[in-house]
Order: C-alpha cells, then sequence, then structure tokens
C-alpha cells in the first residue's frame, strides 16, 4: 500500500489544509510531521478534520495503519514499528517534536519503497540528511516550489538527485491521483 508522508516547519500548517481538501474520501494513509507546539497538536488536528473532513487519528499507542490522517501526539514523535503499525513517543533528544528525522530513519528500516514524501515550508534541514537514502530505495520526494521559509525545501533539494519541484495545486494533484489509484485497487 501506498502512504503519503507530509513533513514541514513554519509556513506549513496552511498549505496542509490546502493540500488535504481533495474532495474526496481517503483510501490510503496520510501521515503528518509538522512542526507543532506540544500543545497546539489538539487544535491543529481539529483544524484539518472540520476544514476537510478528513479522520484523523492523533497516535499515542501502537496504531494499524488504515486510510486516514495520522499524526503524534504533542510533544512526541511518530515512527514506524512495522509496516502497518505506527507508534509514537520521543526517541531522541531534540528541540523539534515531531521530528522529521526520526519518522524518515523509521522508514528507511522498513525497506519500503511505497512511500511518497511531500517537504512543505519550513526552517532548518531537519531529516535532510536521510533523504538522499531514501531516494536511493526508492521512496519519492516532492519539494514545494516557493515556499514561504526556504531553508527546510533547500535542505532536501541539496540532499536529492530525483524529485518533483511543485506547487502546492500540484502537490495536491499527486495526492489525489495516489488516493484515486488505491480506490481503483480496492474496487477489484
Amino acid at each position: 500500500m501506498e502512504k503519503i508522508v507530509i513533513t514541514g516547519s513554519a509556513g506549513s500548517p496552511n498549505n496542509v489544509i490546502k493540500l488535504l481538501k481533495i474532495n474526496q474520501k481517503l483510501n490510503i494513509p496520510i501521515l503528518l510531521c509538522i512542526h507543532f507546539e506540544k500543545s497546539a497538536i489538539e487544535n491543529f488536528a481539529n483544524s484539518i478534520k472540520k476544514e476537510t473532513g478528513h479522520e484523523i487519528f492523533i497516535v499515542s499507542g501502537p496504531k494499524t495503519l488504515k486510510s486516514g490522517l495520522y499524526i503524534a501526539e504533542g510533544g512526541k514523535d511518530l515512527v514506524f514499528k512495522t509496516n502497518r503499525v505506527l507508534m509514537s513517543g520521543v526517541y531522541k533528544k531534540t528541540k523539534t517534536h515531531p521530528s522529521i528525522e526520526i519518522l524518515l530513519n523509521s522508514i528507511e528500516k522498513l525497506n519500503d519503497k511505497n512511500f511518497h514524501i511531500f517537504v512543505l515550508s519550513g526552517l532548518g534541514n531537519d531529516g535532510a540528511n536521510i533523504a538522499q537514502s531514501l531516494e536511493q530505495k526508492g521512496v519519492k520526494f516532492y519539494i514545494e516550489k516557493k515556499p514561504l521559509f526556504d531553508y527546510l525545501p533547500r535542505s532536501f533539494l541539496n540532499n536529492l538527485k530525483n524529485y518533483l519541484h511543485l506547487t502546492i495545486n500540484e502537490m495536491k494533484n499527486i495526492i489525489i491521483q495516489i488516493n484515486e489509484k488505491r480506490r481503483r485497487e480496492l474496487v477489484k
């Protein structure tokens, strides 16, 4: 099953909502790894549900993956324990949680190329150092074109060779295509 990861930091929360307003039921899991204050996660999750209508799971204990949106509980990181099981916890002392690097490291251990990683606006370079290794395993990257803060996207661009550099609307169309492909597979 294909899985989508949307990452970002400063300047990305509004674009996350734009990406998720696809006017379709989700047929795929989408993981959100957006730098947020611990206290803001629940409000962000509620805002996403209200704006998009999609079910969103705040991951605290082991969670078996199904169609829907996933975000780590406040102040924690999201990680894959297996291809189908997510957890959240603090796995490394970092200044930001959820940590993109910790999530991407857990994806790398899976040896699963069925990931699509969307990198939105942000500060810093969280996760960029693992991008090349994931790219070599067949993971696909989509980098926001003209982000509000280009530090995070530029850090990923510097580590990747094969990626798509897209506007938010172009990214949204890719998500719709992946979601529609999965819907057709489920109907068969």
